[in-house]
């Protein structure tokens, strides 16, 4: 990882040794890390969108937090991939592609939300 110039912090992601840029939102770390972490409502140019869209849901230090409202220190322990994370994540898309104007029912959720999980970065909202 190349950060010329950017203060380095140790953390542990998804169980193994790793650098994160400190003083930046962790999803904004954890992808320069490599670790991919789906939103909605964060913009990489805004610190902090509120977590309003709760796409980015992290377990960090052991409680469910967004990644965009947090930013890494020291020691941070975080998982992208625990699997109450990716269920509220499941949940926030769906309700984001309804603000959207999909709409995610029982009979097509396997045909949606893997769209909707995909392109997580693209959804906007729509005027109703």
């Amino acid at each position: 990882m190349s950060t010329p110039g950017k203060q380095l912090v140790r953390a542990t992601v998804n169980g193994a040794a790793a650098q994160l840029v400190a003083g930046v939102p962790l999803i904004k770390a954890l992808a320069i890390a490599g670790h991919a972490v789906p939103y909605v409502c964060w913009h990489p140019d805004i610190h902090s969108s509120g977590g309003r869209c709760r796409a980015c849901v992290c377990k960090v230090d052991g409680r469910i937090q967004t990644a965009c409202t947090q930013t890494p220190h020291e020691g941070i322990d975080v998982v992208t991939d625990d699997p109450d994370c990716v269920a509220l994540r499941d949940a926030a898309i769906a309700l984001n592609g309804k603000d959207a104007g999909v709409a995610v029912s029982d009979a097509n959720r396997d045909d949606v939300m893997p769209d909707l999980a995909a392109n997580a970065r693209y959804i906007e909202r729509v005027p109703e």
